[in-house]
């Protein structure tokens, strides 16, 4: 497959994105693609290796960039780290009945 002709971003623009990209995940991702466009990876493997990724994590990539874009790759969808806390019954928001808590001492 002919990445260069495939992939419609420059490489100066993928380099530029990855830079300022500040999400670790969506900079390997940019960076992935850049491989391919300027020809560092001739393959999805090898654009895939450098940045942690396993044949088929590579493979997956290539067919979501495929089919949804450069910014949805760079989309950070993760709700990781925002944990959100269920009001009580008694109407606060810590998330647990601290009235029980604290009449059981």
């Amino acid at each position: 497959m002919n990445y260069q002709v495939e992939i419609a971003e420059s490489g100066d623009y993928l380099r530029n994105l990855e830079r300022a990209a500040k999400d670790l995940k969506a900079r390997d991702r940019v960076r992935f693609i850049r491989f391919l466009k300027i020809g560092k990876a001739t393959t999805q493997e090898q654009a895939g290796t450098p940045v942690g990724l396993k044949v088929r994590q590579s493979q997956r990539l290539w067919k979501q960039y495929r089919t949804e874009g450069l910014s949805k790759l760079c989309q950070n969808n993760s709700s990781a780290g925002r944990l959100k806390l269920k009001p009580s019954r008694t109407g606060n928001n810590y998330g647990c009945d601290c009235a029980a808590m604290t009449s059981a001492r």
